[in-house]
């Protein structure tokens, strides 16, 4: 879990910094527009490598890693988006400070995970009260979108809490396959994540297709900063990962660590010997 945490947190603070700082100093972009697309550039999408891993059938500590830390990559750029968002639309002294930004971040993000945990806990103790696959997928699907209305209710981030649902959900729930005691049936387990595959293939094809469309018309305007952009990217994305995977080397043992740049993931995986 630490390796996940830290790697989401640092990995989107680190690579927003580096993409803002080179944006204003080769660019001369302000500094409010390079803040807020450096946080909105600095999510990872491993997308790609999951779907490779899937192709040759690797599993365990690696697969989970890369999509734990994706999952809490994204709540992480969300809240710090907004963040940047209101910093930069504000002027003068109505702009939040560092120690603000910092202590809202943290608020946003923990409370965000903890009405993820307790609204998943409730979703499971309510799915296995029946047996129907219907309706235990029908929880799933207000599980998630309850989680999320509810911790944006509060101020919290929405996407981390349903994160956390879903993590809670997944191993408590008993949606992994080598669980021993599932609250969902073999059926209702594979139907629920049939469906949950596929409204997640159709949102990122969806997404994808609408991100082309939009920006085929802009592929000229400026491209010396799009190469830059994705320069600046890779550089913030080996600085924050590298040295993150090596503490974890010199603290438990040996490591083998890859920063997968076509997708913007990165991975640490476990190699006792």
């Amino acid at each position: 879990m630490l390796p996940v945490v830290m790697l989401s947190i640092l990995d989107v603070v680190i690579t927003a910094v580096v993409v803002a700082a080179g944006m204003v100093k080769l660019l001369a972009w302000p500094t409010a527009s390079a803040v807020v697309f450096g946080v909105l550039i600095a999510a990872t999408d491993p997308i790609a490598v999951v779907a490779m891993f899937k192709d040759t059938g690797i599993k365990g500590r690696l697969r989970l890693l890369v999509e734990s830390e994706s999952l809490f990559n994204d709540g992480v750029a969300a809240v710090l988006f907004s963040l940047a968002l209101t910093w930069a639309q504000a002027t003068g002294s109505s702009r939040l400070g560092m120690v603000t930004v910092a202590s809202t971040l943290a608020v946003m993000t923990a409370g965000g995970i903890l009405v993820g945990v307790i609204w998943g806990a409730a979703a499971v103790m309510l799915a296995g009260r029946t047996s129907d696959h219907l309706v235990q997928a029908a929880v799933t699907a207000v599980a998630a979108y309850g989680a999320f209305l509810l911790a944006e209710n509060f101020y919290f981030s929405g996407v981390l809490a349903t994160v956390s649902t879903g993590l809670i959900m997944g191993n408590v729930g008993g949606l992994r396959e080598d669980k021993n005691r599932n609250v969902f049936s073999a059926g209702a387990r594979s139907f629920v994540i049939g469906l949950w595959e596929f409204g997640a293939f159709l949102a990122n094809s969806l997404i994808f297709l609408l991100i082309g469309l939009s920006l085929a018309p802009l592929m000229r305007v400026d491209a010396e900063a799009m190469v830059l952009a994705v320069g600046l990217v890779l550089v913030g994305r080996a600085l924050s990962v590298y040295p993150v995977c090596l503490s974890f080397r010199l603290r438990y043992g040996p490591y083998l660590c890859a920063s997968n740049t076509s997708s913007g993931g990165a991975d640490c995986e476990e190699r006792w010997h």
